[in-house]
């Protein structure tokens, strides 16, 4: 019974990963082909900051929503709304003639990557440990890089990106197919697993019972900290993909087929960088490995904003950037685990999102406002004060025991 039940619940992990790899694409859609949207649309290129407020504001409203959801239907069904809304906005991304419809899209877009986000989170750092939940977040990195790479072939193939968006669109629906279908494999045979396996794998009683909001929150010992570390670390890991594309065209004059690709090696990078991660996170304190990557990140952007590389110094510097960047997400999640009770996880994870996605939303109304009066490198300046920022709040937080 043992091995059957190990094979059953890692199944049901790889299948957690593959649609975590789905909001990678879903995430970096628009924004890895956005100097081409833009020009059929006839849209303002500046807007990418708009719209990826718009995303980060129903992600945030989902984020909030998420554990009360998960604790209602369960991780296999939250993943699987995830995956219908994902689905929902790349049809209207195909249909839209506008920058309104493609707003509409990424609101919608927004709504997955909350419930997302939070339920995969939940139930990976529950039943597994750091390295699983690295893996996770690798999956993420390698759903953009593929993401980018249709893309990129079908403009370079056919002219066209909307061929690409229909190609990610039967892959969604075939994940939502196997969510069904997992869903009614675990019904029917949970009943014969082990009762400790099944409560490792399901939301139990009391996480379904609990009821805290952020102000209860608040009065645990380190976790203000770890809530700003939760904003930042969000804010940078997911504005920089939002804006990699536009800096490579308008800061240092590459093609747009040539920044579409760069964001997907950034991506890849990521990938290698999170897998590492997954099995150097027993080896290492991750509160040193975090703040090695903060570091690193710092001279990158420097590098960047000194704007004195070619195309190909500026592709390798992203690279680099993508290793680094990759670990604060799931580290910072792991870290939050070394002293918390598992059963306040989930609600930890949908406030902790929220706030980064309004830390996010932040950065990228500041980033807009950069591109429109000053320069696109000066974002990179941004980022250099938030990530000093995060190493601050990071030195603040003293792990003794968990709550």
């Amino acid at each position: 019974m043992n091995m059957n039940s190990k094979k059953f619940s890692n199944v049901f992990l790889y299948l957690i990963f593959f649609c975590y790899a789905c909001e990678g694409v879903a995430e970096q859609l628009i924004s890895s082909v956005w100097p081409s949207i833009s020009a059929d649309i006839k849209a303002d290129i500046s807007l990418i900051g708009v719209l990826s407020i718009m995303i980060y504001v129903s992600s945030g409203i989902a984020s909030l929503l998420a554990y009360k959801i998960r604790n209602k239907i369960g991780t296999s069904r939250t993943t699987t709304l995830t995956m219908a809304f994902f689905s929902i906005s790349i049809i209207i991304y195909i249909f839209s003639k506008n920058f309104i419809g493609i707003a509409v899209g990424m609101f919608i877009t927004g709504f997955g990557l909350g419930l997302n986000d939070v339920g995969a989170d939940s139930y990976v750092i529950k039943a597994y440990d750091a390295k699983q939940d690295s893996i996770l977040h690798s999956c993420w990195t390698v759903g953009a890089f593929v993401g980018t790479t249709i893309l990129t072939f079908t403009m370079t193939e056919f002219s066209s990106y909307k061929i690409g968006f229909v190609i990610i669109l039967i892959i969604f629906l075939c994940a939502i197919i196997c969510l069904i279908l997992a869903k009614r494999n675990w019904e029917r045979k949970k009943v014969n697993l082990d009762e400790n396996l099944v409560k490792k794998h399901s939301v139990t009683d009391e996480e379904k019972n609990l009821n805290i909001n952020i102000f209860e929150l608040l009065k645990i010992k380190n976790m203000p900290f770890i809530l700003m570390c939760f904003g930042i670390v969000n804010a940078v890991s997911r504005s920089i993909t939002v804006f990699i594309a536009t800096i490579m065209v308008e800061q240092y004059g590459a093609k747009e087929i040539v920044a579409t690709s760069v964001l997907g090696f950034f991506c890849f990078a990521g990938f290698i960088g999170r897998i590492m991660g997954g099995f150097i996170s027993d080896k290492f304190a991750l509160k040193n490995i975090l703040i090695f990557g903060i570091f690193v990140e710092i001279l990158i952007y420097m590098l960047l904003f000194l704007n004195v590389f070619n195309v190909s110094t500026g592709i390798v510097l992203f690279i680099i950037l993508g290793v680094f960047d990759s670990i604060q997400i799931p580290y910072i999640l792991s870290y939050a685990k070394e002293y918390f009770d598992t059963s306040i996880l989930s609600v930890l994870f949908g406030y902790g999102n929220a706030i980064g996605l309004i830390f996010s939303i932040i950065v990228s109304a500041l980033a807009t406002v950069i591109i429109q009066r000053f320069s696109i490198r000066y974002i990179e300046i941004m980022y250099i004060i938030l990530l000093c920022l995060l190493f601050l709040f990071l030195m603040r937080i003293k792990i003794e025991k968990k709550q």
